[in-house]
């Protein structure tokens, strides 16, 4: 499984080139990825088997409403659909309503305790790598998920 990002302060050049490799996995966030939809030729969300966007709570502005029917329109309909969110508000909720079949929800508190069987790690990327962001996300998830 190939796994592509789109996000701001990545090197937008990177980012046009994994997506133009037709990923199988997309983090985005809901500005970049649109901005990829517009703007990035030979680029197309039909076959994305997951799609993990961050930042859902600001699809709820105006402006990221009407991108989100965009995206969702665009996309296969067998992909999963992972929409990560800061907050949890009733506009939340309505868009995981529209949006979401079977949905699970992960609530994670505002205590630091670590959830039992949760490994966490940090990475730290070095000043002039932020390039790698990319490959260091893909080799952890292959490290980890090896299927």
């Amino acid at each position: 499984m190939s796994v592509a990002c789109a996000a701001g302060g990545l090197d937008l050049d990177q980012q046009t080139a994994a997506l133009r490799r037709d990923p199988d996995i997309l983090v985005a966030t809901p500005g970049r990825l649109i901005d990829h939809l517009h703007n990035t030729p030979n680029f197309s969300l039909q076959n994305i088997e997951i799609l993990v966007l961050d930042e859902a709570d600001r699809m709820l502005d105006e402006f990221f409403a009407s991108q989100m029917g965009e995206i969702l329109a665009q996309t296969g309909k067998q992909r999963q659909t992972m929409l990560f969110s800061a907050t949890m508000s009733d506009k939340v909720r309505d868009l995981v309503a529209v949006s979401l079949n079977n949905p699970v929800k992960i609530f994670i508190s505002s205590n630091t305790d670590v959830a039992e069987g949760l490994e966490q790690q940090f990475i730290r990327i070095r000043p002039g790598r932020e390039g790698d962001r990319e490959a260091i996300v893909a080799a952890l998830l292959s490290r980890s998920f090896p299927k």
